[in-house]
């Protein structure tokens, strides 16, 4: 995942499907939480929001404002949760480090 400091990013989860049936899942609720390697949340619970492919094939993602606080070359968490129902759960924990962005 690239990540670039004091720029507009955007986190995207490719694919969520069911563990049962395989098909993709078009109607989860799907959250986003950044936290650094302490476990301090800097953003909690940012919506993803399932892409607009016709047909839909469970991808969602979150934009992540230029102004959250995060250093360069420092390593962040991003937490994804998904939940379609009861026995459709999904988590995700995503190490990443930002860089600056150079021409």
């Amino acid at each position: 995942m690239i990540f670039y400091v004091a720029n507009t990013n955007e986190i995207v989860l490719y694919g969520l499907r069911g563990a049962v049936d395989g098909l993709p899942v078009n109607t989860a609720t799907v959250t986003l939480t950044i936290k650094d390697l302490e476990g301090e949340v800097l953003m909690e619970d940012i919506p993803m929001v399932l892409t607009t492919e016709s047909p839909p094939k469970g991808d969602y993602r979150a934009v992540v404002d230029a102004d959250v606080s995060l250093l360069p070359n420092t390593s962040y968490i991003a937490v994804v949760d998904a939940n379609a129902g009861p026995g459709r759960i999904g988590h995700w924990e995503l190490k990443f480090r930002p860089t600056v962005r150079e021409r």
